[in-house]
C-alpha cells in the first residue's frame, strides 16, 4: 500500500450515518479493479474478487466516531490531512478517523494482492453496530474465514470458532 493510497482514503470524511463518500470510494475502487460490488438496503457493501470454492474475507466499517466530520461530508470537502514522518493527522477538531478508515485501506490493499477474496464494509458500526446487525448471511456461505480490522493501536486480537 502506498502512502498516497492511504491518504486518499483517510481524507474522506465519514461519521456514522454519513458514510456516502467512503461508500462511493469503495464502489469506484471495485469497478476500477474488476471486483463485483453490491450494496444491501442498509448501505453495507459486499465485494467479491475472483472465483473460489472457499474465500478468505476481510471486513471493516466505514464510519468514524467524529460527528464533526458531518459538515465536511455535506460540503464534500476532504479532511485537511497532514503528514509528519510516519504520523498522519488533522489539526481540525474532526479527528482523522483511522478507526476505521485504516481498516478500509487494509482490506482494499489485501483484495488487490489476492487472486480471490471477499470483503464486507459496514455502516454505522459506531452506532451500536447497526450495519453489521443487518448483514446478509448468504454472502458468507462460501467464506472459510474472516479477518476484521478495527481499533488501530490497541494491539489486540479476538478469535472465535463455532461461536466460542
Amino acid at each position: 500500500m502506498t502512502i498516497q493510497f492511504l491518504k486518499s482514503i483517510m481524507r474522506i470524511p465519514s461519521c456514522s450515518g454519513h458514510e456516502d463518500l467512503v461508500q462511493g470510494f469503495v464502489m469506484q475502487w471495485a469497478k476500477s479493479n474488476g471486483v463485483q460490488c453490491s450494496e444491501d438496503g442498509k448501505g453495507n457493501l459486499y465485494l467479491t474478487k475472483g472465483s473460489s470454492e472457499w474465500y478468505p474475507c476481510v471486513a471493516a466499517h466505514m464510519d468514524t466516531v467524529f460527528d464533526e466530520q458531518a459538515e465536511y461530508v455535506k460540503l464534500k470537502k476532504p479532511l485537511p490531512i497532514k503528514i509528519d514522518g510516519d504520523r498522519m493527522y488533522v489539526d481540525a477538531d474532526t479527528g482523522i478517523g483511522a478507526d476505521d478508515k485504516a481498516g478500509v485501506a487494509i482490506c482494499l490493499d489485501a483484495m488487490s494482492k489476492l487472486p480471490a477474496c471477499k470483503a464486507v464494509f459496514f455502516v454505522e458500526e459506531e452506532r451500536e453496530m447497526r450495519g453489521s446487525r443487518q448483514l446478509d448471511p448468504s454472502f458468507f456461505e462460501d467464506v472459510s474465514y474472516c479477518i476484521a480490522w478495527d481499533s488501530p493501536g490497541w494491539n489486540r486480537a479476538t478469535k472465535a470458532l463455532a461461536g466460542v
